[in-house]
């Protein structure tokens, strides 16, 4: 039977979602993904401005540390792959002035 939506955990479907990225195990295959997840993207962006932290961290899910290892995985495989530099700055932002300013201003 289906689970009232009252008595689902958001987190923890978002968390099981996140896990299915580490199932990837090809630069090519895993930047395709990164640049398709809007459905996963949007629900993430939520949790992390909309939700107190605490809250995050109450739930007991390794939310933050699967984002952390997306990445660390992120930067392997730009390593592996140099030519997927691009599309993975395309996928993450990290490319967009502001954020380049942004970084270069906190590793200052």
């Amino acid at each position: 039977s289906e689970v009232p939506e009252e008595q689902t955990c958001g987190i923890g479907l978002l968390t099981m979602s996140i896990l299915n990225l580490f199932q990837v195990g090809d630069a090519q295959s895993a930047v395709s993904l990164f640049t398709s997840m809007q459905q996963v993207a949007d629900p993430v962006l939520t949790l992390l401005i909309d939700v107190p932290w605490a809250i995050v961290k109450q739930s007991e899910w390794p939310f933050y540390a699967m984002l952390a290892q997306i990445q660390a995985r992120k930067r392997s495989f730009a390593a592996e792959a140099p030519q997927l530099q691009q599309l993975i700055q395309q996928a993450d932002g990290s490319a967009h002035p502001p954020t380049v300013a942004f970084m270069q201003g906190m590793s200052a």
